[in-house]
């Protein structure tokens, strides 16, 4: 009987289920452990390459087909601004007709963000609008790579590579480019006063909270965690840079527009509104899509629970006091509670989670908790695809509240790491005892 070659489809089956099962396998052990490739720098630029070159994409792709919303909410706002009037207590119908004016499709109201990024806006000429979008969508890119890189910075050698590529598969990072969102501007504050933190940079801590909050309230939570830990500098620095910030946008803007939007954040705070949209990711918009019939359910349900997620973050900060718990971890849980907090966060906020994310995963890693890094990096996977795929849930409330999962699952993971790990002894204390125990010998 002569010798029949091979069945070629079956050999090539073979061979790429080789390939899947090895390297599938051979990155599960690098999730495992990122610094065991530290010492290739190749392909620490390889990713690095990767980050910039697909966030510039999303960016060229978004400015070419004029879908930078959030940018064209921004400038819509500067532009009342720059006319005289408030964005803050503008009414639904002037956005729109402003809107008109320019030929922009819908335009979100209220306009809801301190006055720093609208009175900057409010000095770009209308037919600048354009060219003013490319420098934003630009400074994005290149803010989400450099937070990025100093993630690296903040963790340590070797995570540098898990961290560009962290950002590479992070969905909202780039959601924030595609629609021109603010919260890379927002990240990066949060992320140079997490590296000065690391280095005890107190005041440059503090100027970089003070930015991040003028941007967006988030990092108020960081600065009420600084002064649990009475790291007063840090709070002084947050001071000079909220007064400073605020002395810019009054020569650019005028002061009456701080009051108005004091006057708004304070009924924004009362979290009696309900917002039900699917990118909504918190639990007043998870109950608000569940039960639509019942608005009290989402409005109790999203206060007590901001009630509950509070408690459990100072208890996981006991004792208070300079130099208590572990300041990596505790940053990062404060970071994870913050979204949890208020009535309305849109899923591309959870950009800012990625350095909580990266806290957990690293710590995870030196305990070897397997089971829960899975956990960690399945939801995070489900979160990316959630925003690819959020229009088609609509119509399925149940299963559009993945990444307020993920947020929920990392909160508690940390409060649970923080609580469990044990601080280390200032090097004084320990020589102290060493030379008690010898002196008793």
């Amino acid at each position: 009987m002569p010798n029949l070659p091979p069945d070629s489809n079956q050999s090539s089956s073979s061979r790429l289920s080789f390939f899947s099962v090895k390297h599938l396998r051979t990155f599960w052990t690098w999730l495992g452990d990122p610094c065991r490739t530290a010492g290739r720098g190749k392909l620490t630029m390889q990713l690095c390459l990767l980050l910039t070159v697909l966030l510039s994409a999303i960016a060229v792709y978004s400015f070419t087909q004029d879908e930078y919303v959030d940018y064209d909410t921004y400038y819509v706002a500067g532009l009342i601004m720059a006319r005289g009037s408030s964005p803050y207590t503008a009414t639904a119908q002037d956005f729109e007709r402003t809107a008109e004016e320019l030929g922009l499709p819908d335009i979100a109201h209220p306009y809801r963000y301190p006055p720093l990024t609208v009175s900057i806006l409010s000095q770009i000429p209308v037919e600048q609008r354009q060219e003013g979008a490319m420098v934003w969508m630009g400074l994005s890119v290149a803010l989400l790579v450099i937070c990025a890189w100093l993630c690296g910075t903040y963790l340590g050698k070797g995570w540098y590579q898990a961290s560009f590529l962290a950002f590479a598969c992070n969905v909202p990072a780039w959601t924030v480019v595609y629609a021109g969102q603010i919260n890379a501007f927002l990240l990066i504050g949060i992320v140079l006063a997490l590296v000065a933190s690391k280095h005890n940079k107190e005041l440059a801590c503090g100027f970089a909270l003070g930015f991040g909050t003028m941007v967006k309230v988030i990092p108020l939570s960081l600065v009420g965690l600084m002064i649990w830990r009475t790291r007063w500098r840090v709070v002084l620095g947050v001071a000079i840079s909220i007064a400073a910030i605020i002395g810019v946008s009054v020569w650019l803007g005028g002061a009456g527009y701080f009051l108005d939007a004091l006057l708004q954040a304070s009924q924004l705070a009362s979290g009696t509104l309900v917002e039900p949209y699917v990118p909504n990711q918190t639990i007043n918009g998870a109950l608000g899509r569940l039960y639509p019939s019942h608005p009290e359910f989402a409005v109790l349900g999203g206060q007590i629970f901001a009630v509950f997620v509070m408690c459990v973050t100072v208890l996981a900060c006991l004792p208070p006091g300079k130099g208590k718990g572990n300041r990596d971890l505790e940053i990062a849980m404060v970071i994870a509670a913050a979204l949890l907090l208020p009535y309305n966060i849109w899923y591309h906020m959870q950009v800012i989670l990625v350095p909580a994310f990266l806290v957990a995963w690293k710590e995870l890693v030196e305990r070897g908790w397997r089971l829960c890094l899975l956990c960690l990096f399945t939801l995070y996977a489900l979160t990316s695809l959630h925003g690819l795929v959020w229009h088609a849930l609509i119509k399925y409330p149940a299963w559009a509240n993945i990444p307020l999962v993920y947020a929920i699952f990392l909160w508690l993971l940390l409060v649970v790491l923080t609580r469990t790990r044990k601080t280390p002894k200032p090097a004084a204390e320990s020589v102290a005892s060493e030379t008690v125990t010898v002196d008793t010998v």
